[in-house]
């Protein structure tokens, strides 16, 4: 009746025994392994592979490899380098649209190259003559990425960006500040070519807007070093 039903004993669950765990865990071992070592074998040949004709200066080849190696191992945990690999690439051959759809398509899975995307990125925007879009991206690194090493070259490269579009005032503006990012990095290493370029620029665009004083002040500092 269904009191009996009720009453009655549950089944008690099929447990595996332990050599039978112990041999599907081997066979899981035998099968799998070796394709994952072949796998990863195939990527790291692959990687080496367009690495090298990068090295040899082969940029067409190099670019086509490293294009490959995303395709046919997207989930390789060098794929974030691969990226910027293959953008350095076409960035060499002077494709820098290419180089901006690139990285700006990328740039969610950027990782810890994310401030070598963004200021290849804008390097590409500089050279293709988007001097706008160079500047905001170069602002972009520095508000983002406020420990990178690239803090220097991109602060310089927002200011020359902007008297690039005759924007004298502003890059006076970026070059001058003494708590933006060029004044304090310039601190760091006064004879970096960058800090060099940097005053060079600031002379340049005093000189523009007619303050010939402040011009001839800044080439003086620069005379003894």
């Amino acid at each position: 009746g269904v009191g009996s039903w009720f009453q009655a004993a549950p089944e008690k669950p099929r447990r595996f025994s332990m050599p039978r765990l112990l041999v599907c865990v081997w066979v899981w071992l035998v099968v799998a392994t070796p394709a994952w070592a072949a796998d990863e074998a195939a990527a790291e040949i692959a990687y080496k592979a367009a690495l090298k004709a990068k090295e040899d200066l082969s940029f067409d080849r190099a670019e086509r490899e490293f294009g490959a190696f995303l395709a046919k191992f997207p989930e390789s945990p060098r794929s974030p380098e691969v990226v910027l690999l293959q953008a350095e690439c076409r960035f060499k051959l002077q494709k820098y649209e290419d180089v901006v759809e690139l990285l700006t398509r990328r740039m969610a899975t950027a990782g810890p190259f994310a401030d070598q995307y963004r200021y290849l990125v804008a390097e590409a925007h500089f050279l293709g003559n988007n001097f706008g879009a160079a500047a905001t991206v170069y602002g972009d690194l520095l508000r983002e990425f406020p420990n990178s090493p690239l803090r220097l070259r991109a602060s310089f490269g927002e200011a020359f960006a902007r008297s690039k579009m005759n924007d004298f005032k502003r890059t006076e503006e970026l070059l001058k500040n003494p708590s933006g990012a060029f004044q304090q990095e310039a601190r760091k290493d006064t004879n970096d070519v960058d800090v060099i370029r940097g005053f060079l620029l600031l002379g340049d665009a005093y000189y523009e807007q007619k303050n010939y004083e402040a011009a001839e002040t800044t080439m003086n500092q620069l005379a003894s070093r």
